[in-house]
């Protein structure tokens, strides 16, 4: 699946680390740097899918994470609530931030 980043905003999309983009055509894809622990099994599969363990605007629960999850992949780390990522929708020419 490929998408088209608008012109004006190729270089900032390339640049950026751990950013949400959401294109004019309505698919989202998330960029991860190449030095994070989770590259190399990224790479294996080419593209994922992946979605948050929580309900919109809620804590993370454990229990609604695993009743509503098809696969389950765990790191070293196990789980956490961390910062969320920023989530950009790219327009033409404006980018506009939604979280």
């Amino acid at each position: 699946m490929q998408v088209r980043v608008p012109k004006a905003h190729r270089k900032f999309v390339r640049n950026s680390i751990n950013t949400t983009f959401v294109y004019p055509n309505g698919k989202a894809f998330r960029k991860i740097g190449s030095y994070t622990e989770h590259y190399s099994f990224i790479e294996r599969f080419g593209m994922l899918y992946s979605t948050s363990a929580n309900l919109s605007n809620r804590a993370f629960d454990k229990d609604f994470a695993f009743n509503n999850a098809d696969v389950v992949v765990e790191d070293k780390r196990g789980y956490f609530e961390g910062k969320p990522s920023s989530i950009l929708k790219l327009n033409k020419k404006i980018i506009k931030k939604i979280r």
